[in-house]
This record gives structure tokens, sequence and C-alpha cells, in this order.
């Protein structure tokens, strides 16, 4: 029986260490019918010189700008259709593996359903392959927040079926002909949340996503993307987009929750006087009441005057003063090395591992402390309670660095915020009203409906 044509659609942005790994592991799959198509968005650290030498046979989409993951997938599936040659079309990240059968099972699944029209993997961690990453989720309607399954919950070994509402486009199969039919991806988000919408969208048309368990792939970790305040932006401006795309007449809730956590971010960062967050809410404000979407262009948020780098070998002299707090890079390897630097040179007491709370268990080895820095706990307890901190970053590639958003300097060292103490119930009492306010306008004079 003849594989049914599968067109792998992969979109890149100067990953191009991770993608030779994918490439290569692409290389192993036991599956034939297949073709690859790379999206490069105008990387600028040699990724398309590098496939056309040792990978001649993919094809190419050479991007005159970044156009995000939104983008580059859109161009992607948009030429997958135009050819009209494949069956199914495998959406990858760029940074992920596949095990080898990871793309036969999601073909059989859909296949043996034809209710069915995406199929998703697991994603394992890669750092910490015990650990599951995500196994796809539901939406809460009530709130418009996904709900991922499984996270950094030890992963376990089955063959069993999920339905469920969204998939990752992290590794997802889709048949060309729901892309006809449901359309590309909404450029309006650039980068998060626009996978998840697509499959929802999939799921409201009355079709059925599923997770295959024995299709599976590995994705590093997200550790990082909690500090960067672009990614912070997209992030919370596409939460609320989609929460006013798709709000139900009567419900507030999921529109005003999302302003209440900004509103709070803003105020926080102002009575700090560091400013670091305050540029980036009104940013997402201003360009959610203008319709402005997509990719934000040539815009600086401006992080506290107050931010100081100080060399790694000083490390001991800071902690002698503060409380030190790590907030991780992408790869897992860089905890190990901290834990292992750390513990030789400071006692331990006075050192923090910022991680959210479900995700500490993938660290149990090591004996740090932990601290949730999502949402207010990290605001309360670090920037605020503690005064000053310091906040490590060893990364010292520009393209990769935690704290490389066009803004503070990329070298080894350390980031040192002077924090100042605030009256969170008085905070709290002005982001509520400034909140509700926002609500009232928005949900009167919603851009999006």
């Amino acid at each position: 029986m003849t594989e049914p044509r599968v067109a792998i659609v992969i979109v890149t942005w100067n990953k191009k260490d991770y993608l030779i790994n994918l490439l290569e592991s692409l290389r192993e799959i036991d599956y034939q019918n297949f073709s690859i198509i790379l999206v490069d968005n105008a990387s600028t650290d040699g990724t398309a010189e590098y496939v056309k030498e040792h990978f001649p046979d993919i094809t190419l989409l050479l991007q005159k700008e970044n156009i995000g993951g939104t983008g580059g997938f859109n161009a992607g599936m948009t030429y997958v259709v135009k050819q009209g040659k494949h069956d199914y079309v495998w959406l990858l990240d760029n940074d992920v593996k596949v095990e080898k059968d990871a793309l036969r099972n999601l073909v059989l699944a859909l296949e043996n359903r034809l209710d069915s029209a995406v199929a998703g993997s697991v994603i394992r961690n890669m750092d910490f392959p015990d650990f599951t990453v995500s196994a796809g989720g539901n939406l809460d309607e009530k709130n418009m927040i996904p709900v991922n399954r499984e996270r950094n919950s030890v992963y376990i070994s089955s063959n069993g079926i999920i339905e469920v509402e969204y998939a990752p486009s992290c590794s997802f199969l889709t048949r060309v002909k729901i892309i006809k039919e449901i359309g590309i991806f909404d450029e309006n988000f650039f980068l998060n949340l626009d996978d998840i919408e697509w499959t929802m969208r999939v799921s409201w048309a009355g079709y059925k996503v599923l997770i295959v368990r024995n299709s599976v792939i590995y994705h590093p970790s997200f550790w990082e993307k909690g500090t960067n305040l672009v990614y912070i932006y997209y992030q919370r401006r596409n939460r609320l987009y989609f929460a006013l795309k798709y709000i139900k007449k009567g419900n507030f809730r999921p529109v005003f929750r999302i302003l209440l956590g900004l509103y709070w971010l803003k105020y926080q960062s102002e009575e700090k006087r560091d400013g670091l967050f305050a540029s980036v809410v009104e940013k997402i404000i201003e360009d959610i009441k203008s319709s402005k979407m997509g990719r934000i262009e040539n815009y600086n948020f401006s992080p506290s005057k107050q931010v100081k780098l100080v060399k790694w070998n000083n490390i001991c002299e800071i902690i002698k003063n503060k409380k030190l707090l790590i907030l991780p890079t992408v790869k897992g390897d860089d905890i190990k090395s901290w834990y292992n630097n750390l513990k030789q040179e400071v006692s331990l007491e006075n050192v923090f591992l910022g991680v959210e709370k479900d995700r500490r268990k993938c660290l149990s080895s090591f004996a740090f402390k932990y601290i949730d820095y999502a949402e207010s706990s990290f605001f309360k307890k670090f920037l605020i309670s503690f005064g000053k901190i310091a906040i490590i970053s060893q990364e010292t590639d520009k393209s990769e660095s935690l704290f490389n958003i066009g803004l503070l300097p990329v070298e080894e060292g350390v980031l040192v915020f002077q924090g100042s103490k605030t009256n969170w119930l008085v905070t709290f009492i002005k982001a509520f009203f400034k909140a509700f306010s926002e609500t009232r306008y928005l949900l009167r004079n919603n851009p999006f409906k």
C-alpha cells in the first residue's frame, strides 16, 4: 500500500544548531514518502547556506524579513496547498528532535480516524526526558485560558489516543483539505497562541483533534521565556486578543482577569521605580485598542536605569548583600553548571531558582530553593520584599541570550535590579479599578468583533 504523501513544514530563525539536529533526526524516521519545506525567516547565522550545502533536497523558502512563526507556517502551508501534491502537512518547530516512528504513528492515527483533522505528538522535555512538556489540551471557556494536559508530568510510554481541543505546532499533522477548509493561521498573533487558536477552530468546526501517545518528539524547556520582555508582550497581548475575539456575550471575566494581571504588572513596576514592565503593558493596551497586531515594529521596552551588569566572578560579593535569583535559560545544562559553580563558592541559603511551580519536579536533584516567578508571587517575594536581587545570565551568544532583547548589554555577567517595597493592597486596588474601567471600554468597543 502506498504511503500518503506528507509535506514537513519547518520555520526557522537563527537557530541553526537546533535545526541541524532536527534535520538529522528526520533522516532516521521510518517513513519514506515525505518532502521537507523549510521557511527561513531571514536568518543571519548561515542557516540557508548550510541547508543548501548539506540538505540539497529540502525546498527552501527564503523570506526577506522575520515574519514570525505564524507567518512562516502560513508561507509553508500556502506553498503546499498550491502545489497540490500532498495529502498531509506535518508542522514542526525548528528546535525539536523526533523519534523515528513519530510521523508514521501520526499518519496511522488520521488514516484510521476519518472524523479527525489533526493529530499531535506527545512532547517530552529535551533536557529532562523523563518528563512530559505537553500532551495537547483543552480550553477553559469560562476564563478563555488554554489548559495544558500532563504538563511536567512523569512520562509514561503508551499506545493510546487522546481526544483534545488543541495541539501545539511543535509537532502536529493535519490534512491538506482541512487547511483549505479552515484556512491558515491568524497572522495577528505573529507568535504564541497561533497554533492553539487554529486547532481550536478545527475543533469548533466539528472535527476531532487527537494526541497520539506513541508519536513522541523532544523540545527544550521554556523557562527562559518568562524573562524576555518581547515574549511577554506577545504572550499577554495575544491572550487578550484571543479573549476579545472569542468572548461570549455577557462573559466579561476573561478580559477583566487578563487586564487585572497587566495593570498589576504595570503599577508594581512603576512603584518600584524600575519601569521594567510598565512600558510593555502600555504598549499592549495601546496596540489592542488600535487593532495593531502582528509583529511589533521598532519598539524598545525600556528597563530600569538602575539595572547594572556585574561580572560573574564577582558573584561572591553580590550574594553577601542580597538574595540571588537564577532564571534558567533554554538549556538544562546551564542549570547544572550554575549549581555546580555556586555550591563550591557560596552558601545556597540565599540562592533561589525562578521556575514555575509545576516545573520543580524536573529539578528535584538540585538543592536550590525555588520560587514561582509567574504572576504576582515573583514580584512580591523578590522585587518588592527583598529590595535588591541579582539575576544571573551566563549566556554570551547574542542570538540566544536570556536578556538579549535589543536593550541590555550582552556579556557574561549578572544583572542586578534595585527594588523597593510597595504597598501591595494599594497597588491591587488601583489595578482592580483600572482593569474594570478598561474591561468596560473594550467590551463596548471590541475591535475584534
